[in-house]
């Protein structure tokens, strides 16, 4: 009998012990599950690559990569063919915010979900900008000298010059400077400067560049006369940028209309601060010298055709995105 019962002690204490390194055996460790995005805010369409490269599983492998973007769509990336991945790419065509995730299974059927990943998406165009009246000064636009209008949702604005004009030669006053063989020469010059300051309100989390300046006018520049437009601008810093357009006519006249463009790379475009309300301080100075016959010069900034003078190009981009990446940034807003 006691026999009997030692062998059935025996028989107990090795199932007991075989269940317990079976259960050993198939214990499975739950899977960590990780989303990154190479961006998480900006303007429509909005392009996102995300990234759950990150998620592991200790004691086994991922299979399965359910990607949720939190806009109704879905990638599902499994081991059992051939799209198995743990990167994807969306592109985001509503504004609004988004709660994008990642749910990984692992070989032995273990599942996690990642923590919310937020994208905010906004809507392109210049309804994401908006621009208040300016203010102006200098001797090229005296007071009440300066047209501007706002749209009624402050969504754009034009600029129009009515007495920004260089003048010098006969009929003008005349100052003398020195001859460039040092002798005393009776040189008609003179210089006009206009100072714009433009409130802007950007959406926060976003900065604006200056892509472009188009200037239009009229010019009467003499054999051997000088007119030249010379430009600095900022954005509420002490950061300039600046350019010039040289007018000088030599050896034959000039008297027409003229328009002309100044273009500016993104990558070495003057970005603002990534504040929501700032001021675009653009100083503007047109400067003409006659020749040594006294022949009157002159540069206008005014309208052709009714068309404004100036126009600006504004771009725009998350604080974020290099400014080398143009799918970023979305351009042009017209400061007319």
């Amino acid at each position: 009998m006691n026999r009997q019962w030692a062998l059935l002690w025996k028989f107990l204490l090795l199932s007991f012990l075989c269940f317990s390194l079976i259960a050993c055996k198939i214990k499975n460790n739950t899977p960590s599950a990780l989303l990154e995005a190479d961006i998480v805010d900006g303007i429509l369409p909005l392009k996102v690559s995300f990234s759950a490269q990150k998620s592991v599983d200790t004691d086994g492998n991922i299979v399965n990569y359910k990607f949720d973007f939190g806009d109704g769509v879905e990638n599902v990336f499994t081991s059992s063919t051939s799209s198995m991945s743990s990167t994807a790419t969306h592109t985001y065509l509503s504004a609004g915010e988004y709660n994008a995730k990642v749910t990984v299974t692992d070989n032995k059927g273990a599942t996690a979900t990642s923590q919310n990943l937020l994208i905010k998406v906004v809507r392109s165009g210049a309804g994401e900008i908006e621009f208040a009246a300016p203010s102006y000064s200098g001797n090229g636009c005296p007071e009440r000298s300066i047209a501007t209008a706002l749209a009624p949702n402050n969504q754009a604005i034009s600029i129009l010059f009515n007495n920004f004009t260089a003048s010098a030669g006969e009929g003008t006053a005349t100052t003398t400077i020195a001859g460039t063989t040092g002798a005393s020469t009776s040189i008609s010059s003179e210089s006009k400067k206009c100072i714009l300051s433009i409130p802007i309100t950007i959406p926060a989390g976003f900065s604006v560049a200056v892509f472009r300046f188009d200037y239009r006018g009229f010019a009467n520049i003499s054999n051997g006369a000088k007119g030249t437009l010379d430009v600095k601008y900022s954005f509420s810093t002490n950061v300039l940028r600046s350019f010039n357009h040289n007018f000088s006519r030599a050896p034959s006249n000039y008297s027409n209309n003229f328009t002309f463009t100044h273009d500016v790379s993104s990558v070495k475009a003057l970005w603002s601060e990534c504040n929501q309300k700032l001021k675009l301080q653009i100083e503007s100075d047109l400067n003409v010298e006659t020749n040594s016959n006294n022949d009157f010069t002159t540069i206008i900034l005014d309208s052709i055709d009714g068309v404004n003078a100036v126009t600006y190009y504004l771009g725009i981009k998350p604080c974020g995105a290099s400014s080398s990446d143009t799918s970023k940034i979305m351009a042009p807003i017209y400061l007319r």
